[in-house]
């Protein structure tokens, strides 16, 4: 991510994250012969789309002053979120899965917390406070969906 960064630049940039991570847990699941990794695979894909669809209907009705509200960040601060095929290079089996999955919302925590501490912009900073919040609760999910699944 680059130093100096719009607010709807920074959501372009998540929802690309999302919406390559949602291609990505396609692919793995189209490749996949095993069911239950399977619909674990699918589930995680529907849900990044579903978080890509919810940042686009965010932008299409923030008001302009939000969406072109500015963040500073230094060298030192400069915020990126990582790559997909990395994270889940190696993971084959749901609890693999998951355990990636769970990398990512920590990644995305801390993403999210920078942001909202360095907004001057009380409305951006509940935006990025939201969306904490947001994945906080998603990774519980993610737990339940785990342990759910060894139970399949």
């Amino acid at each position: 991510m680059q130093n100096f960064q719009t607010t709807r630049d920074v959501l372009q940039y998540i929802r690309l994250f999302h919406r390559t991570l949602a291609d990505h847990y396609q692919r793995m699941s189209d490749r996949s012969g095993e069911e239950r990794l399977k619909m674990v695979l699918d589930y995680m894909s529907r849900h990044e789309s579903g978080i890509e669809n919810l940042l686009v209907r965010y932008e299409e009705n923030a008001s302009q002053k939000i969406l072109d509200s500015w963040f500073q960040f230094t060298e030192e601060q400069s915020l990126a979120l990582p790559h997909a095929e990395t994270l889940f290079s190696e993971a084959t089996t749901v609890e693999e899965i998951i355990s990636s999955a769970l990398e990512i919302d920590d990644c995305l925590l801390r993403f999210y917390r920078a942001l909202a501490e360095c907004s001057h912009c009380g409305p951006v900073r509940d935006l990025f406070g939201n969306l904490l919040e947001m994945v906080e609760q998603e990774k519980h999910h993610k737990i339940r969906t785990a342990l759910g699944s060894m139970d399949l």
